[in-house]
């Protein structure tokens, strides 16, 4: 008999208790005798709602920063100063130091002495979810192939006991899962199967034929640009299923969106900033590793982004763009969440450490959102005591639904 993972177990939980709500069924109360008599005690219920940031600090080098402590933050929201509730700072040890065994005849302990600015000691970080995304719209072969096969090596070499990887792709008509929630393992066999295919197994889709190059006229490219869109979108949802902090490599070419009719482009520039909203609202990071036309094989995985092929710099003046010009639709979103971007190359794998090193050294920030500001998109800076360093986390923050809350 097949066991039961932890994840199978707690994806049935989430779906059952989703269908139970849905079908609106209530099991019948027992009635209980009533009280002979019973005092009323009256209680006002006050709802405090707490917003958190999980904030990666580094130096000059890239090199994440340990041991600061609440006093060295400070959160903006719409550029105003807020006050942190809670604070807690995380960090990932290999092999934790084994506690001593009591000797006989302790010791008297040295009396603590506080430090100018003392610091909580590091917490260990809580398992991460690592869900892979390949979209294969607008993807280079031998750039996929190099993509994939680094990716494959990254999580092999660098998860963590406890962490689990979820493969999903696009192949340019629907969104697919091509390795189920588990380990590194199962996760480098799903890759495995396409890092060198033409095709994903079981589908006839030749993975370079892009639907985008190959659109006859403008009325196709959009209708490749919004199935690119709605499959991202869908990802986002089984994103949102996923507990605690996930992180998201993006394996693809971008949204070309130049080949759009002028009167098009807003609606689908609309959805596109959608999307960067919808990924803000979650605790996903995500990282982007640019596969697709103009790579420059060259250069390493941490090209300067003035490299990557600028897919935003020919839209209107007038359109309002989701993302400044020198970023491309993926580089976007990594930015916008507290990721990195890269290019598929040789050093891939290596350069991803720094994906891995920001789930194990990162700091917890919590506060209080001023009043009304829960229902809207939020802006958010977090700044640092020491100009020296530099600070990544998402951009902005938008107010969950009940519905995503729930």
């Amino acid at each position: 008999m097949r066991r039961i993972t932890r994840s199978e177990r707690r994806w049935k939980a989430r779906v059952g208790a989703a269908a139970f709500v849905a079908t609106g069924m209530l099991l019948p109360a027992r009635v209980a005798p009533a009280p002979a008599e019973v005092a009323t005690t009256y209680r006002e219920a006050i709802s405090v709602e707490l917003a958190n940031v999980d904030v990666v600090v580094e130096d000059r080098e890239g090199k994440p920063v340990q041991g600061l402590g609440r006093e060295d933050f400070t959160v903006l929201v719409d550029g105003r100063p807020v006050e942190l509730t809670n604070f807690a700072a995380y960090r990932f040890d290999a092999a934790p130091p084994r506690a001593a065994a009591p000797s006989a005849s302790p010791a008297a302990a040295p009396p603590a002495v506080a430090s100018p600015a003392t610091s909580p000691a590091a917490e260990p970080p809580p398992a991460a979810t690592w869900v892979v995304y390949v979209d294969f719209s607008r993807l280079r072969h031998f750039a996929r192939v190099e993509a994939v096969r680094q990716t494959r090596r990254f999580l092999e070499r660098s998860m963590h006991p406890g962490e689990e990887v979820l493969v999903v792709g696009f192949d340019t008509r629907a969104l697919r899962v091509l390795g189920k929630l588990g380990d590194a393992a199962a996760a480098g066999r799903a890759l495995e199967g396409i890092e060198g295919r033409a095709a994903i197994p079981g589908q006839p889709v030749a993975l370079d034929a892009d639907p985008i190059e190959r659109a006859a006229n403008e009325q196709e490219f959009e209708l490749a640009l919004q199935l690119q869109i709605g499959a991202f979108r869908d990802l986002l949802s089984i994103v949102d299923a996923l507990e605690g902090r996930v992180a998201l490599l993006l394996v693809g070419g971008g949204m070309d969106l130049s080949g759009v009719a002028d009167d098009r482009r807003g609606v689908l520039l609309g959805d596109y900033r959608r999307l960067l909203e919808r990924a803000n609202s979650g605790r996903v990071t995500m990282y982007s590793i640019y596969a697709g036309p103009d790579r420059f094989p060259p250069v390493g995985a941490d090209t300067p982004k003035d490299q990557e092929p600028d897919l935003l710099t020919k839209l209107d003046a007038d359109v309002d763009a989701p993302t400044p010009e020198g970023r491309s639709t993926l580089a976007a979103f990594a930015e916008e969440t507290g990721g990195l971007s890269f290019v598929s190359a040789k050093d891939l794998a290596a350069s991803l450490s720094r994906a891995r090193d920001d789930f194990d050294i990162y700091y917890s920030l919590g506060y209080r959102p001023p009043a009304g500001s829960s229902a809207k998109r939020q802006k958010l800076e977090v700044r640092v005591r020491d100009e020296r360093l530099h600070v990544r986390h998402r951009r902005e923050l938008r107010g969950r639904s009940p519905e995503q809350t729930a």
